[in-house]
């Protein structure tokens, strides 16, 4: 088995190989204030797991995309061939970053190129 990540939307599933997508950890910082405007308390939460994809697919593969921006988390499968195993994270795809551009098309089908980015919650 490849090294590769597999999105899960209902029962649609796209299968995504290693020379598509880069993983990176982040961290996001929260700080709650009072009504005075003053810091209460600053909670940092760090290793957030997130995805960079870019691939070339499909109109169908569009329509999938298409309604996982629109979803409120997705099932990302990730398959780590130096571990052996898979884990599964809950995710979803950042609506500023997704895009899709028309790459050219045939008689029979439209070809797209797509990017986004997958965060975890």
């Amino acid at each position: 088995m490849s090294y590769k990540i597999v999105l899960s939307l209902d029962s649609d599933d796209l299968e995504i190989t290693k020379d598509s997508f880069q993983e990176k950890l982040g961290s996001v910082e929260t700080a709650f204030m009072t009504e005075a405007g003053t810091k209460n308390r600053l909670i940092t939460r760090t290793g957030i797991y997130g995805l960079s994809v870019s691939y070339k697919g499909d109109e169908s593969e569009k329509v999938i995309l298409d309604a996982a921006v629109q979803a409120a988390s997705l099932t990302v499968t990730v398959w780590d061939e130096t571990a052996a195993a898979t884990t599964t994270h809950t995710m979803y795809i950042d609506p500023g970053s997704y895009s899709s551009s028309l790459l050219y098309e045939d008689d029979d089908h439209r070809y797209y190129s797509f990017s986004f980015e997958l965060v975890e919650f």
